[in-house]
């Protein structure tokens, strides 16, 4: 998974009254890190689940198998067949806990320089 967030700096400029103004602001880095973090969502419900299969003939679709039940049960089952490492069910509580890792990475800015223009507001 890997997403990007983007920040802004907060600049405070105080505006002559009947002015307009224009702010030039230049950034410079000032330090980066990176930290590991890990996300534990956990699902509880009931859900129906229709497996399908296309027919190489005609390119019909077939229902082979229909499952309805709660989340937990239907994967606790599917699980008992193949592991995945990312997801687990929680049998105490019957529900399904999927977990992500990841790693933050971090690049800090901070205003090198601010230019502020003013010009009165002609009307």
């Amino acid at each position: 998974m890997e997403e990007e967030v983007v920040t802004k700096s907060e600049l405070h400029v105080k505006v002559k009254p009947h002015h307009v103004a224009e702010v030039t602001a230049i950034t410079k880095e000032t330090s980066e890190f990176s930290k590991q973090f890990q996300i534990r969502t956990t699902f509880k419900g009931f859900i129906t689940v229709k497996v399908t299969s296309i027919s190489s003939k005609d390119k019909s679709i077939e229902t082979v198998m229909m499952l309805q039940g709660s989340l937990y049960d239907i994967l606790k089952g599917a699980m008992l067949e193949q592991k995945y490492s990312f997801v687990t069910v929680d049998d105490t509580n019957k529900t399904v806990v999927v977990t992500t890792n990841g790693i933050l990475h971090c690049t800090v800015v901070a205003p090198e320089t601010v230019k502020v223009k003013q010009n009165p507001i002609m009307g």
